[in-house]
């Protein structure tokens, strides 16, 4: 009984941490093919990646920090349609929870972000 204590002991803190590590839990759902967030299958699907030209100008603002938290979803330098920036065809897993989820915190934020700047300067 005391070495099943002792595991599910250090397992909890691991967990916790993991919550916290976005990389960390983007290579776990990697492993096992499930979104560790969310518990959902990940899927598969032909993205476009940013052209490797415009790579440098890329300013990914608000979308890396959303990102971070639903590390599952797709990054800010790929889209789901080719576009004159995004180019390049790439195979992608994603999660379609965190997918969802990073687009209404994006969303959120830059409204928020757009109602700051209007009160800093419409004063």
């Amino acid at each position: 009984m005391k070495p099943l204590l002792f595991a599910f002991a250090v397992t909890i803190p691991a967990c916790t941490a993991m919550q916290h590590d976005p990389v960390a839990i983007r290579a776990a759902s990697l492993r096992s093919g499930i979104c560790v967030l969310h518990h959902v299958p990940l899927r598969e699907a032909t993205v476009y990646e940013f052209a490797p030209v415009h790579v440098a100008t890329l300013d990914p603002g608000m979308g890396t920090e959303v990102h971070d938290r639903y590390p599952n979803s797709l990054p800010v330098e790929y889209e789901f349609k080719k576009s004159e920036f995004n180019t390049k065809p790439v195979r992608y897993r994603y999660c379609p929870v965190c997918q969802q989820s990073y687009h209404r915190d994006l969303d959120e934020a830059s409204k928020k972000a757009a109602e700051e700047w209007k009160r800093e300067h419409h004063t």
